[in-house]
């Protein structure tokens, strides 16, 4: 007999911060990741970032479906004690005590406490990292910029109580903004979020013989009968319960092996691959706009140096598109219902997990007696190893990379036909 709770009650706290799957460990720390080879010699002049919010409730659909699936939880127990089940006893255990956080569906679609402590990780970790940059922030030396949503304000909140500058100015969303133009444009809702045809490979793959399996084993393990929809509750369970930063493993993780969650995973993937990434082009296209801001930004930071950070705080769609519009993530073959390739590029367990971030740090260079610009990336506090080396850019490099983006705005790319 299989028992989860031994598996995974070995994992380490730093490898829970996926938003899919809690096993990987997705950030690093800029604190560490700024001491670059590349950088000796260098002073940051300037930061600009796009920021997902922390973990937050799940919406209204979401809500409904796992409170559905707490109240088989008797069942499930009822088919154990009748030998129906393969769930092992410690398993079982963990089942019958796990006590629902109601802070979960106290305040739906809203930012959680633990959300909050991880975004306050994240400004708080940036302000010890670049302390000569971020102390004592002037009006006129930053931009924190939230999307329209208030749970993602709050996100900001929690941010700049990291940064121990609580009072800071928080601008809102303007029309066509950079953190997520595409909530602007119909053409885009109409062509891909409200297109059917966007989804196709993801229901695909609900029949697939691997997903079937999958559904089988757990069936097995529950002793229960169950829909594709209660197995996406299932596993909304294991992650939304599963605490991150203090380490404590949603014990609904149990009805699940280490391959049951990567189809699990992967069925996400397929979904996000086509609505915010390679997908369809009208993603990569949305995600040129957030990087002719940063070109734009960081060009008028080597005339006249000032703004100290830009800070962008939306949502993974978002993230998603801007790492599609430079390229990164990108498979030789699309995704499909047909192969699920373990070792694929495109997995926004790790590339948009909650909390996760693209930063970008432009710095002035003393090098053989001449001042040189060196673009430094980091993806969620690491550095980002497929930009340049290292993460590490020269002007040239980066100015080359990005100059594709710079005539994209919000009404050319919502007007574009494609």
């Amino acid at each position: 007999m299989y028992c989860s709770s031994c598996y995974w009650n070995n994992y380490d706290p730093y490898r829970l911060f996926s938003t899919k799957t809690p096993y990987i460990n997705v950030r690093g720390d800029i604190r560490d990741s700024v001491n670059s080879a590349e950088l000796q010699d260098c002073k940051a002049l300037s930061i600009w970032g796009i920021f997902r919010h922390g973990k937050r409730s799940p919406g209204i659909k979401f809500s409904d479906n796992i409170k559905h699936i707490i109240a088989i939880r008797g069942e499930i127990i009822a088919r154990h004690e009748d030998g129906e089940s393969l769930l092992c006893a410690q398993d079982l255990e963990n089942l019958k005590n796990w006590k629902v956080n109601k802070e979960l569906f106290k305040n739906l679609h809203d930012t959680i406490e633990e959300g909050l402590s991880e975004i306050a990780g994240v400004g708080r970790r940036l302000r010890e990292a670049f302390k000569n940059l971020l102390t004592d922030l002037k009006p006129h030396e930053y931009t924190f910029r939230s999307n329209r949503f208030k749970y993602i304000g709050k996100c900001i909140d929690g941010f700049l109580r990291g940064l121990k500058q609580p009072d800071l100015k928080v601008e809102y969303a303007r029309f066509g903004d950079v953190m997520a133009p595409f909530d602007d444009c119909p053409t885009y809702k109409n062509m891909v979020k409200r297109n059917d045809t966007t989804f196709a490979q993801a229901r695909n793959y609900l029949t697939s013989p691997e997903y079937l399996r999958s559904k089988a084993r757990i069936q097995n393990r529950t002793g229960l009968i169950l829909t594709n929809e209660q197995l996406t509750s299932l596993y909304d369970l294991c992650r939304y319960a599963w605490s991150a930063l203090e380490n404590i493993p949603s014990p609904w993780c149990a009805l699940f092996d280490e391959e049951d969650l990567k189809i699990q995973e992967y069925y996400e993937d397929l979904r996000l691959y086509y609505r915010n990434g390679y997908g369809n082009p009208w993603n990569v296209e949305f995600g040129q706009i957030p990087l002719a801001d940063l070109l734009r930004k960081f060009k008028l930071q080597k005339q006249k140096p000032h703004i100290k950070i830009t800070a962008y705080f939306t949502h993974a769609t978002m993230l998603s598109m801007t790492y599609s519009a430079l390229g990164l993530f990108k498979d030789d073959n699309p995704l499909t219902a047909d192969y699920r390739d373990d070792n694929r590029k495109w997995r926004t367990s790790q590339h948009a997990p909650f909390a996760g971030n693209l930063i970008a740090v432009l710095n002035k260079c003393q090098r053989f007696g001449n001042d040189k610009f060196m673009v430094a990336f980091y993806m969620n506090e690491k550095p980002f190893e497929g930009i340049c080396k290292h993460g590490v850019c020269t002007w040239e490099e980066f100015e080359e990379m990005l100059r594709p983006t710079q005539s994209k705005t919000f009404l050319n790319v919502c007007n574009k036909k494609i």
